[in-house]
C-alpha cells in the first residue's frame, strides 16, 4: 500500500464527524447514513482502497449476488429491518431475546 494511501487511512480516525460527512460526500458523491463513526471510518477506508487499487471484478460481484439469492435475501439484505425472509428456525429464540432457565423437582415415587 502506498504511504499517500496509508496516510489518508490513518487520517480519517482523526477526523470529527462533520468531517467524515464531508469526506463521504466527496467520496460517494451522496449524503452520508445515519450509521455509526466505525462504520463510516470503515466504509471510507474501504472506498480510498477501491479507487486506489481497484474494486471487485464484476465476477466477484456477480458470485456475491448469486449467494445472496440463493440465500434468499435481496440487494438490501445488510439494512437492518429489511431485505430478504429470515429462514431462521421458528423455535429458536430471537436474537436478543432473554431466557431463563426453570427448575424443576420431581418427587420421587
Amino acid at each position: 500500500m502506498s504511504s499517500r494511501t496509508v496516510k489518508q487511512i490513518a487520517e480519517l480516525n482523526t477526523l470529527s464527524i462533520p468531517q467524515l460527512e464531508e469526506r463521504w460526500r466527496k467520496l460517494f458523491g451522496t449524503a452520508p447514513p445515519a450509521h455509526q463513526r466505525r462504520f463510516m471510518v470503515k466504509r471510507l477506508a474501504y472506498r480510498i482502497q477501491e479507487l486506489v487499487y481497484g474494486g471487485l471484478s464484476d465476477e466477484i460481484r456477480r458470485r456475491a449476488a448469486e449467494i445472496a439469492q440463493d440465500a434468499g435475501l435481496d440487494d438490501e439484505a445488510s439494512i437492518p429491518g429489511r431485505g430478504g425472509n429470515s429462514r431462521r428456525r421458528p423455535d429458536l429464540p430471537v436474537p436478543g431475546e432473554k431466557t431463563a432457565r426453570q427448575r424443576v423437582l420431581i418427587a420421587a415415587p
